[in-house]
């Protein structure tokens, strides 16, 4: 009988199913417990999404793919997909809430668009 190495032993805790809801979990945080508009994953929740390097035993932040694919399926899951906007830009994934983005826009005066982006006045002092 052969036994388990260490970095094998490794590589199986850091993929544990307890992990497995954690998207769900924090996107329903998000969407239903909290009041902010937007968060970038990696810092809102970093000890959340960090993964147990097999070959060198200390913990990593998860690849932005996976994050985003994560959270693409929790808001599927929780059927909010059309309330939240998913990005993944240069390896950071972002989760802005649409309605709470339309309401600052809508109380700040900043409700026009224009080619999909805010308008930005610059005021000279």
């Amino acid at each position: 009988m052969k036994g388990l190495s260490i970095a094998e032993i490794r590589a199986l805790q850091a993929k544990k199913k307890g992990s497995k809801g954690i998207y769900e979990e924090k996107l329903y945080f998000l969407m239903f417990l909290s009041d902010e508009p937007g968060v970038n994953v990696a810092e809102s929740w970093p000890e959340a999404f960090t993964v147990v390097n097999p070959e060198t035993g200390e913990r990593e932040s998860k690849q932005a793919n996976t994050l985003y694919q994560g959270f693409v399926g929790a808001a599927k899951k929780l059927q909010v997909e059309d309330k939240v906007d998913i990005m993944n830009r240069e390896g950071q994934v972002y989760i802005m809430v649409l309605s709470r983005i339309e309401e600052a826009d809508s109380a700040n005066g900043n409700a026009e668009e224009s080619n999909g982006e805010a308008e930005v006045e610059l005021v000279e002092a």
